[in-house]
């Protein structure tokens, strides 16, 4: 499946965080989100803008101060670092270890719904096995975790070649299976393969 391409701006994820853009022409003032309902002050200020790791380097004119890549963020009184990406709906890809142990149903919410993300957020809690291989959880805004998520594999994979972690052409490991998933660079595409699995079986009686 052809995904699309990633959005990084962080005001069109979107992600309130910090000064957004230095050359705005929405009329907005630096360091807003339009729509966002709440202030990006109470967000950590300023982002990344060292130079991105090997493969990471900016695509299609963005330059390095137009991404959230590997930025800091607090929550429930611990700092993360976080890779924001767009693939339709907003990403927070945070990676760690031991993710298998995380108590996910604790920290989810927390992510979902902290003050840099206006709309909430998806997050992906990632641990690099290797070069091609990664495994997730994640914690979907208004559902909780779920054994798969489409998008937020193809996010992170973006964000693993941002902070030079892996190969643009890995395999995501989940609770529901594997994805394949490439970044294409040249095209700026996203494009996930994998199976059609059936997982839940009912009846509903009427």
């Amino acid at each position: 499946v052809n995904m699309g391409s990633p959005v990084l701006k962080p005001e069109l994820i979107p992600v309130a965080y910090g000064p957004v853009s230095a050359d705005r022409n929405d009329g907005s003032q630096e360091g807003t989100v339009p729509g966002a309902e709440r202030a990006p002050e109470a967000c950590p200020d300023g982002i990344r803008s060292e130079a991105v790791p090997a493969g990471g380097e900016p695509a299609d004119g963005d330059t390095i101060n137009d991404r959230i890549v590997d930025a800091p963020i607090e929550v429930g009184g611990r700092e993360y670092r976080m890779t924001c990406v767009s693939m339709g709906n907003p990403h927070a890809v945070i990676f760690m270890e031991d993710v298998k142990n995380l108590e996910l149903e604790h920290i989810g919410p927390a992510f979902e719904d902290h003050e840099c993300f206006p709309n909430r957020v998806n997050t992906e809690f990632v641990e690099v096995l290797d070069r091609k291989h990664v495994f997730m959880r994640v914690w979907e805004r208004g559902t909780g975790e779920t054994l798969a998520c489409g998008t937020g594999c193809c996010a992170t994979a973006v964000a693993c070649v941002l902070n030079g972690l892996t190969d643009p052409d890995i395999t995501v490991r989940l609770s529901g299976g594997e994805l394949q998933i490439e970044w294409d660079r040249e095209q700026n595409l996203v494009y996930m393969t994998g199976p059609a699995e059936t997982v839940f079986e009912g009846e509903y009686y009427v």
